[in-house]
């Protein structure tokens, strides 16, 4: 082959991938577009007047476009040397670290949860006894709603699990309350006794006013009320007498009327 054959070949090799690559990005940026989410896992902790404190694992997902993404799920994997395989399960956030670093609702707890282009979202975890690091965690990540994982760095779970053995081995580690939700029948006794206390301090209705006053005003709104329904250009006898049967009814009906006296002859 002459240079000139070598040349064609290159250039129709050039224009092959050019031509793939703008078929890629036009796919997977216009037709079918992936979100770009970055994982962080960490161990953090307060820090205030005395030393760090009440740590808890932190999860940060990181939105960098094209498009907005829901995340539904905190998951790990998990090396089960024992049996030879990876097992993968569901982890529990944490409901507010405000208020508690060890209560949760279970594996939707502040989940799903959509992240759009440019936010950054946390989920929090216990990171006392009993903590999901106690296993062989290999990755910790999220699933969005295309089905999609999303995993951290496995540096990321090493260094944390190494921070958590060497407070677990100093004794360190913060131990459950009583109230902590452990399985499924202690969490859902926590979130009824929740609903317990929101009920009991919700307002109660206000006591029925007693018969005597709510005669008293009916008998204050009933002139104004049937004020608004006479014709006003009736002339006052007319106007008295159709006051008179709106308030006392027919004549027909008047004598089987209970709260109105008897007719002295009847």
């Amino acid at each position: 082959m002459t240079t000139a054959d070598w040349a064609l070949v290159i250039s129709i090799c050039s224009a092959a991938v050019s031509l793939a690559g703008f078929v890629w990005n036009v796919w997977s940026k216009f037709i079918y577009p992936k979100p770009d989410l970055r994982v962080h896992f960490s161990m953090m902790g307060f820090i205030g007047d005395g030393p760090w404190r009440d740590p808890f694992l932190s999860l940060s997902i990181t939105n960098h476009g094209p498009i907005g993404c829901t995340i539904t799920h905190a998951i790990i994997d998990i090396d089960d040397r024992a049996q030879r395989k990876k097992r993968r399960g569901l982890i529990n956030p944490l409901r507010d670290i405000s208020a508690s670093i060890e209560h949760t609702d279970g594996p939707f707890t502040n989940l799903p949860k959509k992240i759009d282009v440019g936010e950054e979202f946390s989920l929090r975890f216990w990171s006392g006894e009993n903590s999901f690091l106690e296993e062989e965690v290999d990755r910790v990540g999220v699933i969005d709603t295309f089905g999609r994982h999303h995993w951290c760095a496995c540096r990321h779970v090493k260094k944390v699990q190494a921070e958590y053995f060497k407070m677990r081995d100093a004794g360190d580690l913060p131990k459950l309350s009583r109230g902590r939700g452990s399985s499924v029948d202690e969490r859902q006794g926590v979130t009824i006794r929740r609903l317990v206390e929101i009920a009991l301090k919700a307002e109660m209705p206000s006591k029925p006013a007693g018969k005597a006053s709510n005669e008293i005003r009916a008998a204050e709104l009933a002139p104004k009320a049937i004020e608004k329904i006479i014709d006003p250009a009736a002339p006052p006898e007319e106007r008295a007498q159709r006051r008179r049967r709106l308030t006392k009814g027919p004549p027909e009906f008047r004598e089987d009327r209970v709260d109105l006296p008897k007719a002295k002859g009847n």
